[in-house]
């Protein structure tokens, strides 16, 4: 117990890290059970939505990731870490921009919360 008094701030990253893990999986989640019973224009925009979840768990889990190893290691480890770090948090962006924009446009279009 002493030593995590002392390991403050990699708990706190490692907890950024399950939030976001969590919260996509979520969001996947009711993607999955709304889905089927959904109109095609309905499963475009939940497709689009958790694209964008996605990237952004991607991008703050690396970010979190990135902060523990430079946290937790220095010099050779450090640099292996984040050797890691780099391959685990590869996502394909591919089609963002579109699906932020199907998403502001359906919001736009019907002035009111989508799902």
């Amino acid at each position: 117990m002493a030593r995590i008094a002392n390991e403050q701030e990699v708990l706190l990253v490692a907890a950024d890290m399950a939030i976001q893990i969590f919260a996509l999986e979520s969001a996947v989640l009711r993607a999955e059970k709304v889905s089927p019973g959904a109109s095609e224009r309905k499963q475009e925009l939940l497709l689009a939505a958790v694209k964008i979840c996605a990237f952004n768990a991607t991008v703050a889990v690396d970010t979190a990731a990135k902060k523990c190893a430079f946290y937790i290691a220095e010099g050779t480890a450090q640099t292996q870490l984040l050797g890691a770090v780099r391959r685990l948090a590869r996502y394909d962006a591919s089609g963002l921009l579109q699906a932020k924009r199907t998403l502001a446009k359906a919001a736009s279009e019907e002035e009111k919360y989508l799902f």
